[in-house]
């Protein structure tokens, strides 16, 4: 219908006259291209220098292109942004701000020196950054503002700034530096294997694979791109378990493939590269993170001493918590936790498969046999725990802070009863119940009392009877259909013309 006079015309929101923009500049850059390709096609040859320019605007202009929308997946990249993706010619994903050319020369000139740490995941890592980057540089404090401000994402700190740029930086680093990288070993940024270098003899640099619950793993993807934090990903987390189990979210590569790649050198190179669980560090269970870090801080020759202290401060909110500050996740400033909790992640995505399509459910499996075959026992036995289902997932009770200063305000937390009668084995930190006070010692119920109340419930959990109604456990025929069915038994029933009806015999 045609306009009125006094109506306004309707503009389109910002975000998306941006996307427009976005396309349309790619594609005028993409025409301008094939026209000089077909200029100078047609004009007999180019000279060596246009040729060059022509081969560097053809890896600028295909290097990163739009992910397109697939609509049987559900699945719609955001176009826009610093924490969008785009892909390469290979279909693997990568941040807008990615510069191949950059990250290829980083990874032929530089270096890696003694004591050096890489923290390699095919996930992301706030909480367990600042408690990997404490450990290895020294820190006490692993929620201490501006801790990981520096550039230790070495691909993003090169493609930044420049490969040449980014080297002489961290040359500044004074002590041990830790870095982290999501790439598989062919795309490391660094000179890898490690050559031993030069100078008095200290820790070799290292690498720490860390790997996780395939499970875990899609749930904390989905946590940082999905709508709840970047926003890059819009869709539902079933959606997004069809997505990762076709192997079509590739970012950084696929990381199916990227685990078993570092899996292979780690069998290699065992003294360099070694494979740690994040789920474990994720644990509500402060004895078995501690267990965890301190395998960690035993590989690259930490006193296991303070891997005990910083596991300890992982659990301590302090009062200083600056909520903005990069590596503070939501859980953290909900529960008071650093680190990110495996325990509701593995939840929420049994929850989100359950209403998935079976189809989903035949993906998934698929998938996770890839890792059945790794050459690294750990990687195999996260994909046979994985496989289990529900039944490998931690009591929803356990998978939620029962102490805390928080929780212990807010009544919400679990009284430890051993501690209100002076027995308990563990100390405040290391027991899961809360050991604060202000709570009330119960009386406990006498020994008879207590010997009745188990009798009464195992007899009313006790196993009943085959029933021999039609409708009971073995069909139309009832139980005795199936005891004359048994093959030692139906001969029997030939013999003395035994007439089998709706659960009764008569001869």
């Amino acid at each position: 219908p045609r306009r009125s006079r006094g109506a306004r015309r309707r503009v389109p929101p910002a975000s998306a006259m941006a996307v427009s923009t976005c396309l349309l500049a790619q594609e005028e850059e993409r025409a301008q291209f094939e026209c000089q390709t077909d200029y100078a096609s047609t004009a007999g040859g180019t000279s060596e220098s246009d040729q060059e320019s022509i081969v560097s605007k053809q890896s600028a202009v295909e290097e990163l292109l739009p992910i397109p929308y697939s609509p049987e997946d559900g699945i719609r990249f955001k176009q826009v942004g610093m924490c969008s993706f785009l892909q390469d010619q290979q279909g693997d994903h990568y941040p807008r701000f990615w510069k191949k050319d950059q990250v290829a020369e980083l990874r032929r000139e530089w270096t890696a020196r003694q004591g050096d740490v890489f923290v390699v995941s095919q996930f992301p890592i706030r909480g367990i950054q600042r408690l990997m980057v404490a450990l290895v540089e020294g820190e006490e404090d692993p929620w201490k503002p501006g801790l990981i401000d520096k550039a230790h994402f070495c691909d993003a700190g090169a493609s930044r700034v420049g490969a040449r740029e980014y080297m002489d930086s961290v040359d500044g680093w004074t002590g041990r530096r830790c870095f982290k990288t999501h790439v598989a070993p062919s795309a490391f940024p660094c000179r890898f294997p490690f050559e031993r270098p030069e100078g008095p003899d200290g820790p070799a640099p290292k690498v720490v694979v860390l790997v996780a619950d395939p499970r875990h793993l899609v749930s904390l993807l989905y946590d940082f791109h999905g709508p709840a934090f970047c926003k890059s990903l819009d869709c539902s987390l079933s959606d997004f378990i069809r997505f990762c189990a076709s192997g079509k979210f590739r970012a950084w590569g696929d990381f199916w493939n990227n685990s078993l790649a570092w899996s292979e050198q780690v069998a290699r190179h065992p003294g360099s590269v070694q494979m740690f669980d994040a789920g474990k560090l994720g644990s509500l269970d402060l004895r078995t993170v501690t267990s965890e870090l301190e395998r960690i801080a035993e590989f690259l020759e930490i006193p296991k001493g303070r891997a005990a202290d910083l596991a300890a401060a992982a659990f301590r909110s302090p009062d200083y918590l600056v909520k903005s500050d990069f590596g503070i996740s939501r859980g953290a400033v909900d529960d008071g936790l650093l680190l990110e909790q495996s325990g509701k992640n593995l939840h929420s995505f049994e929850a989100a498969l359950n209403s998935a399509a079976y189809e989903v459910h035949e993906l998934w499996r698929n998938a996770v046999k890839g890792w059945l075959a790794a050459p690294n026992s750990q990687l195999a036995e996260l994909a046979r725990i994985s496989m289990k289902g529900v039944s490998s997932t931690p009591p929803l009770n356990l998978t939620v802070p029962m102490k805390g200063e928080a929780v212990h305000a807010s009544g919400m937390c679990r009284p430890c009863v051993f501690a209100l009668r002076g027995i308990c084995n563990n100390a405040d930190e290391m027991c899961l119940y809360c050991h604060a006070s202000g709570h009330t010692q119960t009386k406990r119920a006498s020994l008879k009392s207590r010997q009745r109340k188990t009798r009464r419930t195992n007899q009313r959990i006790r196993t009943p009877s085959p029933s021999p109604s039609p409708r009971g456990h073995f069909g139309e025929l009832g139980y005795a259909g199936a005891f004359c069915f048994q093959p030692m038994y139906f001969q029997a029933a030939l013999e003395s013309q035994v007439m089998i009806t709706y659960g009764s015999a008569s001869s």
